[in-house]
């Protein structure tokens, strides 16, 4: 498992970390998103820039428990981070990437 947010209770960004495993389902969870939203980012240039992540056009953003298969979203390597906004008073959120194993 690779933490992107663990038991965050206001708004910011998780720790970046670097994409090792391939392919990749993403977890998102929380005792109370509380209209909070989780969304992933990835940056090109070491940190300065944070861009969200999309599926056919649409940003990896959730509003609830999640777990879903992301591979082919981020290539190996990239710096990675999950950032929760717009949350009121959330308790207990959560994302993490998980190594899909055959």
């Amino acid at each position: 498992m690779i933490t992107l947010l663990s038991g965050a209770s206001g708004n910011g960004s998780g720790t970046p970390v670097t994409v090792t495993v391939y392919p990749m389902i993403l977890a998102v969870w929380a005792d109370d998103f509380d209209s909070g939203a989780v969304t992933i980012e990835v940056t090109p240039d070491d940190g300065t820039t944070w861009i969200e992540i999309e599926r056919n056009g649409v940003p990896l953003s959730y509003t609830a428990n999640k777990v879903e298969q992301i591979s082919g979203l981020i290539p190996r390597g990239l710096d990675i981070r999950a950032t929760l906004t717009g949350a009121g008073t959330p308790v207990n959120v959560n994302a993490a990437l998980y190594e899909v194993t055959a």
